[in-house]
């Protein structure tokens, strides 16, 4: 269910990502917000208050969350 909740799945390559689905579950996971210049914030729930993400963090956590369904991607 974790792979495909992530729009993760099989082919006769390998692994298939669905990214509309991965972006859609990203959303469910993390208040993302983004502004007019690109930036990214997302809401921190123990501070309540949104952080500035750089594009690195969002891509680290992008992964962290493939990784709980799967740690060898």
């Amino acid at each position: 269910m974790q792979w495909k909740n992530r729009g993760l799945g099989k082919n006769k390559n390998g692994l298939a990502l669905n990214s509309n689905v991965f972006a859609k579950y990203i959303l469910k996971r993390v208040h993302l917000v983004q502004l007019m210049n690109g930036q990214f914030f997302a809401y921190c729930f123990t501070e309540g208050v949104y952080l500035g993400l750089d594009e690195r963090v969002l891509k680290a956590i992008c992964r962290d969350i493939l990784l709980e369904a799967e740690p060898d991607i």
